[in-house]
């Protein structure tokens, strides 16, 4: 059966962020590729992502990923022509011929029923801005969740910061808990419609790929107590903005869930740093500020950009917290200094 190359690369590539990286996989199944009634497959126990592949019907096992997508890869042809000998996959292109072991493997998948139910318009909007008050604390798994509400609540913490997002409509589905390892993949695509499993959610997009998040057992804490707050309003100046942008170079880390900048308000003036192994940046901005003493706090980058962006400087102090508030978000972080990286 012939197929387009180019085609045949896009939709693995679509789906090559459900293979489990070298370091981490435990399987075969893990790092493959596999094809099942015309679809593509990755699976590594977190998350597996499909999509269709035109003219692989017949195709049925798994093929190891790095191979088959760097011969692809490499390449020339439009076309290339693949069909099954015995139990390896046989891959023609002009004059060159490869075989690769098709591995009769089963995806162990709560395969979803197919009542997809269609999305809040907001709700992956929600999941971008929750992603990053959750928690690295494996001691505490459910804070590295997000907490999604049958009501519309989607709200994460990682106990010194919180996040809370009202998304316009309710859930089509009961509560569940999106590990942040898999929200993180998932805000890479633009899902339409849901569907509920067992132990396993499941987002379907325009495009017929179906990503799906294995979800934690849990229940979140109660955090709306901690998001009350009564305190001075302070307004962050506009030139912030910038001065944000020069010191998160310098707060660069491998993920930027892991950037921090630190914010210090002193009578007067407001410092900006951002600092890295490789290097740090400091930037002091003048205005008034009345009030006596020094509060600092760390703060993420891109989350302070996204709060700015919403056309939102404006915040309340309180002795122990500063509280961002939109119409209809809110975000709290605890006032002090603290260990980078403790999140």
């Amino acid at each position: 059966m012939k197929v387009n190359r180019l085609e045949l690369l896009k939709s693995l590539i679509t789906v090559k962020p459900g293979l489990a990286t070298e370091k981490t996989s435990a399987t075969e199944l893990f790092s493959s590729f596999a094809f099942l009634e015309g679809r593509v497959i990755t699976y590594n126990d977190e998350i597996s992502i499909s999509h269709p592949v035109k003219g692989l019907n017949l195709i049925k096992g798994a093929i190891n990923a790095k191979r088959l997508f760097g011969l692809l890869l490499k390449l020339e042809q439009e076309e290339v022509e693949l069909g099954v000998m015995g139990n390896e996959i046989r891959i023609k292109a002009g004059k060159a011929k490869a075989g690769l072991p098709l591995l009769q493997q089963e995806i162990p998948l709560d395969t979803p029923i197919i009542d997809w139910k269609p999305l809040p318009k907001d709700f992956m909007d929600s999941v971008q801005f929750a992603i990053f008050s959750c928690s690295k604390d494996v001691s505490r798994p459910v804070l590295t969740c997000i907490n999604i509400c049958e009501d519309g609540r989607v709200e994460s913490s990682d106990s010194l910061c919180i996040t809370r997002y009202q998304i316009t409509s309710k859930m089509p589905i009961k509560d569940f808990l999106l590990p942040q390892s898999s929200a993180k993949e998932l805000v890479k695509y633009v899902p339409i419609s849901i569907a509920e499993g067992k132990g396993w959610v499941h987002f379907l997009t325009m495009d017929n790929t179906i990503f799906s998040c294995r979800t934690f057992g849990d229940k979140f804490p109660d955090v709306s107590v901690h998001l009350k707050a009564e305190g001075d309003l302070f307004c962050f100046p506009k030139i912030a903005s910038e001065v944000i942008e020069r010191a998160s170079i310098f707060s660069n880390q491998e993920f930027d869930t892991d950037e921090f900048i630190e914010f210090t308000l002193a009578p007067g003036n407001m410092k900006i740093r951002g600092e890295s192994d490789n290097g740090w940046f400091e930037e002091r901005i003048d205005f008034d500020w009345i009030k006596e003493g020094t509060i600092s706090i760390l703060i993420k980058p891109k989350l302070m950009q996204h709060i700015l962006n919403k056309g939102q400087n404006k915040c309340l102090l309180t002795e122990k917290t500063i509280k961002f508030e939109g119409d209809n978000w809110e975000h709290v972080i605890a006032l002090g200094k603290r260990k980078r990286g403790e999140i």
